[in-house]
């Protein structure tokens, strides 16, 4: 796999904020500064750094194909894994596939996603696999990153039109606490919750 780098740090945003976990980071589509590590080379990295949880991310991870036998390996040997996507890959066949691959079937419980969902600010959101909103289970986090007005709307609209178990989030990127929570509070949001990233 190709690997930007492996390093221990703490999660600034979602479920998990505020939690250390050893990082996989992947690069992303234009980066040459990267190294290619098998999947051994990764567990044995994941293992020096001592840390029970692993959160997979990057510009974004399941586009590389040993991903899922990375995440399986990882979860046969008991780590928590948390999987950051941006979600333009679709969640269900990947997760098939690292089921095939457990070597235990109760490993998936250890397994989390955290969704960035591409609000229009990004340019990216014509690439969202809207699927994967439904997909998610309680436990899970759909994120908005908030960095203007009009993402709002378009998260509120995503939203409405899609079911899902997860914890939504609204997280600023540029707009402003101040805006976003205002928001939430006029639309009556009870299930969205608005946070600043730690960093």
């Amino acid at each position: 796999m190709q690997i930007k780098e492996i390093q221990n740090g703490i999660h600034v945003d979602g479920v998990k904020a505020g939690f250390i976990a050893s990082f996989v980071v992947t690069p992303d589509a234009h980066d040459t500064d990267f190294r290619v590590l098998t999947i051994d080379q990764i567990i044995d990295e994941c293992a020096d750094m001592g840390r029970g949880r692993v959160t997979l991310t990057g510009d974004d991870p399941l586009t590389q194909k040993d991903a899922p036998e990375l995440i399986a390996t990882l979860l046969d040997l008991d780590y928590k894994i948390n999987l950051e996507t941006n979600g333009g890959v679709p969640l269900k066949p990947i997760e098939a596939k690292i089921v095939d691959l457990l070597q235990e079937d109760e490993s998936l419980n250890n397994l989390t996603y955290s969704l960035t969902y591409q609000c229009p600010s990004s340019g990216k959101e014509e690439l969202m696999v809207v699927e994967n909103i439904s997909f998610l289970v309680k436990g899970d986090a759909l994120i908005f990153m908030i960095a203007e007005e009009r993402d709002l709307a378009y998260a509120l609209d995503i939203i409405e039109a899609n079911g899902t178990q997860a914890e939504i989030f609204f997280t600023d990127a540029g707009l402003g606490i101040e805006a976003i929570t205002q928001f939430v509070s006029e639309h009556n949001l009870q299930d969205v919750r608005v946070q600043a990233p730690l960093v």
